[in-house]
């Protein structure tokens, strides 16, 4: 019989110890490469790439971005990538530090960080690679001086998803943005745009809001509920070219486009209607709409968020920044209310000590509904994960919605993760009056 080799005691595990190695390899390789000013990104990226099983990869332009895409010299965009495995499943990748490439870059420059710079009139391809993967197609760019001849339409991030193209479904924050024309087809999403709402909508409790993930020269406009059908009126959506002093530009048109609130919110919760959160914890809950006229909307980002009371255990983001997400301050419950005209939803919240108890994952989890079961999740007391320390089979384990996943709390397979619906939960494990938490989502 061949000996078990062992570390400190411990067997490890076999992929772990691949992955170990591949890290000694790997850091000799970048000291011999540093010393010669050499780039250690490729043997980097053919690690990730292996551990991603990744496949393809996609360059992700500005969500307000036309097609095809026109820039002024001197304008900047960022750009992102997306990864595919070879199961056709998505894979979240960083852009930063990437092996961009223009094919011009008399025309754009590109950082390792994926920020473009128009530099003069022409075209050129953007490319990205990670390990021996290359971007299925390069984003092709143009770089035009053409002068904006005026507003040719407004655009809303609801037209592609099937509503009807004059209805604000109440509570759904729609992102629109303002499409210069510059001649020909060249159509470009305008950035320095002042947008407002006529008094009557304002009345009707629409409201228009900036947030972090808005693009530059977007707005968000969210139709509340109205408190009764008389209420429902029009909103006049106005979109006017500011100069570069912040003042409207006489010599271009001022756009309008005519939207109606529907009365057609029937329902709104809160999910997970209950949950435990750890000390200095984040996590993300969702207000899901019912209508009548159409499938159920996520209206996390539309609502009010406020906390009705254990505003000392509890803080939520409002609409305008980081919506529905709470954060753990200090122990104790509270009460967090999304609302929308006459309906509102709550949520019961638990804030409990942290402890000291750890997970051998220290990012979130993201499964696939269709991939089966998860079954790598550990749990450890103390602050190194190591056999001797492993809880996993004593602790208490549970889900915060089992609607979403649903986690073995029994035998020895405590720990055990089962996907059940697209959506985000806790999972929890308790030793001994500790606590630890992770997020987990299901698409």
């Amino acid at each position: 019989m061949k000996p078990v080799v062992t570390f400190n005691g411990v067997t490890p595990n076999v992929l772990a110890l691949k992955k170990q190695l591949a890290v000694w390899v790997l850091g000799f390789a970048a000291l011999g490469l540093a010393a010669c000013d050499g780039d250690v990104r490729p043997f980097l990226e053919q690690v990730e790439t292996d551990d991603l099983d990744l496949q393809a990869l996609t360059i992700v332009a500005p969500s307000n971005a036309l097609s095809p895409l026109f820039v002024s010299p001197g304008q900047g965009l960022t750009l992102t990538v997306a990864g595919t495995n070879t199961n056709g499943q998505s894979v979240s990748l960083s852009p930063y530090n990437r092996r961009w490439t223009s094919s011009d870059s008399r025309v754009l420059s590109i950082t390792d960080d994926g920020y473009v710079r128009a530099l003069t009139n022409g075209t050129s391809s953007i490319s990205v690679q990670v390990g021996d993967v290359v971007a299925t197609e390069p984003l092709s760019i143009t770089v035009s001086d053409a002068p904006l001849l005026g507003i040719d339409s407004i655009t809303g991030s609801s037209d592609t998803t099937g509503m009807p193209a004059e209805r604000l479904d109440p509570c759904i924050a729609v992102t629109y943005s303002a499409v210069g024309d510059y001649g020909g087809n060249d159509k470009r999403a305008l950035k320095n745009i002042a947008w407002s709402i006529d008094d009557e909508a304002l009345a009707n409790d629409a409201e228009l809001f900036r947030t972090s993930v808005t693009p530059v020269g977007s707005i968000r406009l969210v139709g509340r509920q109205p408190f009764n059908a008389d209420d429902v009126g029009a909103i006049t959506l106005s979109a006017r070219v500011l100069n570069d002093d912040g003042e409207t530009d006489e010599r271009f048109n001022v756009f309008e486009r005519t939207l109606t609130v529907s009365d057609s919110l029937t329902d709104l919760a809160v999910q997970p209607a209950t949950l435990s959160l750890l000390t200095g914890q984040t996590f993300q809950i969702n207000a899901v709409a019912t209508y009548s006229t159409t499938d159920n909307g996520v209206a996390t980002g539309g609502v009010r968020w406020s906390v009705l009371n254990g505003a000392a255990s509890l803080s939520v983001g409002t609409v305008a920044s980081r919506p529905g997400v709470l954060t753990g301050r200090a122990v104790g419950e509270a009460t967090v209310r999304a609302s929308c005209g006459a309906f509102s939803a709550e949520s019961v919240v638990t804030v409990v000590n942290s402890g000291n108890l750890l997970f051998n994952r220290t990012s979130d989890i993201i499964l696939e509904l269709d991939d089966g079961d998860f079954t790598d999740l550990k749990v450890f007391i103390g602050d190194v994960s190591v056999a001797a320390n492993e809880r996993t089979n004593v602790a208490t384990w549970a889900s915060s919605d089992e609607s979403v996943a649903t986690v073995d709390t029994s035998g020895n397979v405590r720990g055990h993760i089962t996907p059940v619906g697209v959506g985000t939960t806790e999972i929890t494990a308790e030793y001994e009056g500790s606590r630890v938490g992770i997020t987990v989502e299901v698409r």
